[in-house]
């Protein structure tokens, strides 16, 4: 699944319905946006071991997911189970509320890993 618009490039969108669907979002997510485990680690304020357990569908709390979502420049929405969903643009910034510098740190990241590539 794929999100797309004109303001920004084509980024994945996740569904995730367990605790090892969610890590495995997390983990691609994390993947996308040209972090490393310890990168995103320190931009979600927690410690490699407890991004790498997220990532593998353990407990974590849940602070530690929006964090590292965020860092990401994804958000956690909940829409009930099953239903369709039809990804947009958040705003006519491209940002998510009250966080205007993720587009543009995620972008930063990105063009760093393509250009190391």
């Amino acid at each position: 699944m794929w999100y797309e618009s004109e303001m920004s490039p084509r980024r994945p969108w996740f569904r995730a319905r367990t605790q090892a669907g969610l890590g495995r979002a997390i983990r691609r997510a994390r993947q996308t946006a040209g972090f490393s485990q310890d990168e995103l680690a320190a931009e979600a304020t927690t410690s490699r071991p407890t991004l790498s357990r997220l990532e593998r569908g353990a407990s974590v709390a849940s602070k530690t997911v929006l964090a590292a979502a965020a860092a990401c420049g994804y958000e956690i929405v909940l829409v009930p189970r099953g239903a369709r969903v039809t990804v947009g643009p958040p705003d006519a910034e491209g940002a998510p509320d009250g966080h205007p510098e993720i587009p543009a740190l995620v972008e930063q990241r990105a063009e760093a890993v393509r250009d190391a590539a």
